[in-house]
């Protein structure tokens, strides 16, 4: 009976986990492809945010299983919790359970000083692991432009400028992580050591037959082991707490900013659209976005069914143009389109 509970207990943790993540997903995915938004947060030098696929797919599964573990096993543990610490309290008394207590708080404040750091570098570790994934996604992806440009020698600089800041964060956080491996081994005998101790120290008081004492002594060194053990099994959520803290900052910057986005997106919808009889810019002056003017007092009109040609240099700003002229970048004048 005890292995079908387990079973169904992580049944349930599963499906949740699951349910809750095609919610979100499918939420956060409906307001991430309206307008231009993936260009914005990719792109935009004001907006952009980095790796906003992998929060996406990867944050939102984190964030979740994570947070379905903390609900269902911290509300298992604190009810267990509570029957033990009644049981605890009815043998042993009063004093012997606050000593009891206070020693696991003591483990927790411990515990606690330990995850924050480790929450810190592994929210740190998520985005740099993304940073350098990017990277090479991007060689991937531009292999042939790279190659026919001789450009390996600055994308290889650039791999490696994020594989060693992946390799720096690693550092603190393998560092961190074996502080808190060690509190976790230390955490597994203390508490059986700190009930041996106190039982003996209080049972003992209690004028009662040897033969009853020492069964007394079992069964209050049984429900005290357990208390602490409790107590362990909670602080033992903190790796999930640190799991879901990390990665819920990173899926609630994406939503503030696709929020941000979606409130100013009647700015930044494209001017152009493909069943307009002509587009005509009158006395236009184009921005970037780092302020920069590209053009100015441009006078443009391009009927259906005709081409424009853009011809220059590489780098004189073609490809900004067009931006400017779909509404991606900034222009200020006037602009008849029907």
């Amino acid at each position: 009976m005890l292995g079908l509970g387990d079973t169904f207990f992580l049944a349930i943790q599963y499906i949740s986990a699951l349910l809750l993540r095609v919610n979100i997903t499918r939420a956060v995915n409906r307001e991430f492809l309206k307008d231009t938004n993936p260009w914005t947060l990719v792109y935009h030098e004001s907006y952009k945010l980095d790796n906003p696929d992998q929060r996406i797919a990867n944050d939102i599964d984190a964030a979740t299983t994570s947070f379905v573990r903390i609900v269902t096993i911290g509300t298992k543990g604190l009810t267990l919790l509570i029957y033990l610490t009644y049981s605890y309290n009815a043998i042993a008394g009063p004093k012997a359970t606050a000593v009891i207590y206070c020693i696991s708080i003591g483990l927790m404040v411990m515990y606690r000083l330990l995850l924050k750091p480790l929450a810190k570098y592994t929210f740190e570790q998520e985005r740099l692991e993304g940073d350098f994934r990017y990277a090479h996604a991007r060689i991937r992806d531009y292999a042939e432009a790279i190659s026919f440009y001789e450009g390996e020698p600055m994308e290889k600089a650039h791999a490696l400028t994020a594989f060693e800041r992946v390799l720096a964060n690693q550092k603190q956080l393998a560092k961190w992580a074996t502080l808190f491996g060690i509190y976790v081994s230390l955490n597994q005998w203390i508490p059986n050591l700190t009930a041996l101790c106190t039982n003996a120290i209080f049972l003992w008081e209690i004028p009662m037959d040897p033969d009853m004492l020492a069964n007394l002594y079992l069964v209050a060194a049984n429900y005290a082991g357990s208390v602490m053990t409790s107590f362990s099994d909670l602080m033992n959520l903190g790796i999930d707490f640190a799991s879901y803290s990390g990665n819920l900052n990173r899926i609630i910057e994406l939503d503030e900013r696709i929020t941000f986005l979606s409130a100013t997106a009647e700015t930044r919808k494209p001017t152009i659209h493909y069943n307009q009889k002509f587009i005509s810019f009158q006395n236009v002056t184009c921005v970037t976005p780092q302020k920069n003017t590209l053009v100015k007092n441009l006078n443009l009109e391009v009927q259906k069914g005709k081409n424009v040609i853009i011809t220059g240099p590489s780098g004189c700003g073609k490809s900004s143009l067009l931006r400017c002229m779909v509404g991606l970048w900034r222009c200020e004048g006037e602009r008849a389109l029907v």
